[in-house]
């Protein structure tokens, strides 16, 4: 299965589905740029906390070098269907960058 992309990061979630009680997310991303990108705070949103409570919101990724990639796990408590998008904080070349995948 090929990840998704909206450079400069290729990314996937999974499992797509969340199940009612805790479970983890697995948050995988890749650097398509040929930049590294560095000093990544990977966050997990939810659009309805109500649907689906991110309990551990935010992990660190120190380097993304061109081409590489990181898996990241994040522990959601669902309680019905809802949208989750991943946003990273961090510097693309040097420069501050902020990231936002599109809402699933």
């Amino acid at each position: 299965m090929s990840m998704a992309a909206k450079f400069p990061l290729e990314y996937e979630i999974s499992p797509k589905s969340v199940r009612v009680g805790r479970s983890w997310l697995t948050v995988s991303l890749k650097n398509v740029s040929q930049d590294p990108l560095t000093g990544l705070n990977v966050r997990l949103n939810s659009l309805d906390t109500y649907a689906i409570s991110v309990l551990e919101d935010t992990k660190y990724v120190s380097k993304l070098g061109p081409g590489e990639g990181e898996e990241v796990h994040l522990q959601v408590e669902g309680q019905q269907s809802g949208g989750i998008y991943v946003s990273v904080d961090g510097r693309w070349a040097g420069e501050p960058h902020h990231w936002e995948s599109p809402s699933r």
